[in-house]
């Protein structure tokens, strides 16, 4: 979207983008379907490094080649450009599990929520150092 968003980028991303998507597309030619893609596009065929059925090598290239389309895609809208999105300085403070901020001038902290409070610390402190002394052990 950078070369709709800023048009004078367009020369140099777009030729790196095209040279990056025709190296991609040459290693689509492996396997036994001679379809399956590689992973070195440095190289001018299909490198190996593959396994079938792999989606995690074909989506990269798909995505660069698919890129290359951007100039023929709508740029995205603005506020003056037809954008309709409104702000809510309120978001999130609604809704089903909404209980409100509370207020301490008129309910104040309560001692046995300091308790627990003190007790959840102590706990996860505990866990934490736990952990700490099992890592260190292992290493000595």
């Amino acid at each position: 979207m950078t070369v709709q968003m800023a048009p004078f980028t367009q020369d140099y991303i777009m030729s790196k983008l095209r040279m990056t998507a025709i190296a991609a597309a040459k290693q689509y030619d492996g396997g036994d379907n001679r379809r399956t893609c590689g992973m070195r596009w440095t190289v001018s065929t299909c490198d190996g490094s593959f396994k079938v059925g792999l989606l995690g090598q074909t989506l990269p290239a798909l995505e660069v080649i698919q890129s290359t389309l951007i100039l023929s895609a709508p740029a995205p809208v603005t506020a003056t450009t037809g954008g309709t999105s409104k702000g809510d300085l309120n978001a999130g403070m609604t809704g089903l599990n909404y209980t409100g901020l509370r207020d301490l001038s008129k309910d104040p902290i309560t001692a046995g929520e300091k308790v627990g409070a003190a007790f959840l610390t102590l706990l996860m402190g505990g866990v934490l150092g736990g952990f700490a002394w099992f890592i260190v052990k292992d290493r000595i």
